[in-house]
């Protein structure tokens, strides 16, 4: 188990390493950086994404537990959403209803109406997330909801990084390296994220196929 999210830290920290490379000196790593939409870190995070769907996936087909078909669910809307920019464009749909000027106008601080709406929009399908969560788990083992509750823990430092720093870098826009350090740190922070929940649900997947054979 250990190896596993071993390769997967490494990989991410790679990219991580390559995005300062990429900012800090004249060499062209852009390729590689974790702020650039549908760079190679960008479709690694991706893999995870579906990764973690199909992992759940089996885990409900293993345990019966609606919690788990959920958790796939998600993910291949969190996949769907990151590789559609569908955030970005309910934020700008947002923004529209509750401004009446461009979404790329600013409200406070570097921060734009369409960064608004991105926020309302994602607190909107968090707090929808949250509620289908609380009720699941009154059909889940104890067991069950002791690995979803360090998952959803997992998740809100994911949230952590996608949505506060997100909106933190926004305020040093006008300083570009500190505005794109902010944006490396923001995209690197998502990443080992998830790679420790999809490595959660790797090793929840092992135990469950392998732990119960040994005892039996």
């Amino acid at each position: 188990m250990k190896g596993f999210i071993f390769i997967l830290v490494s990989i991410d920290m790679f990219f991580i390493i390559a995005s300062l490379i990429n900012l800090l000196t004249d060499l062209d790593l852009s390729y590689l950086s974790v702020d650039i939409d549908r760079g190679s870190a960008e479709y690694f995070q991706y893999y995870k994404f579906v990764g973690i769907a199909f992992l759940s996936f089996f885990l409900f087909l293993k345990s019966k537990s609606p919690i788990f078909f959920f958790f796939s669910i998600l993910n291949f809307y969190l996949y769907y959403d990151d590789s559609r920019l569908l955030h970005e464009f309910q934020g700008g749909d947002i923004s529209r209803i509750i401004y009446r000027g461009e979404p790329d106008d600013i409200f406070f601080a570097g921060i734009s109406y369409s960064s608004i709406g991105e926020l309302i929009y994602m607190l909107s399908i968090g707090i929808i997330v949250l509620l289908l969560i609380l009720f699941l788990l009154k059909f889940s083992s104890i067991a069950e909801r002791k690995f979803i509750k360090r998952i959803v823990k997992l998740f809100l430092i994911f949230c952590l990084f996608a949505i506060g720093v997100d909106l933190m870098r926004n305020l040093f826009i006008s300083n570009v390296i500190i505005y794109k350090l902010m944006a490396i740190v923001e995209d690197g922070g998502e990443m080992i994220s998830i790679t420790v929940i999809c490595s959660c649900f790797f090793k929840k997947l092992y135990d469950e196929l392998f732990s119960r054979k040994l005892e039996s």
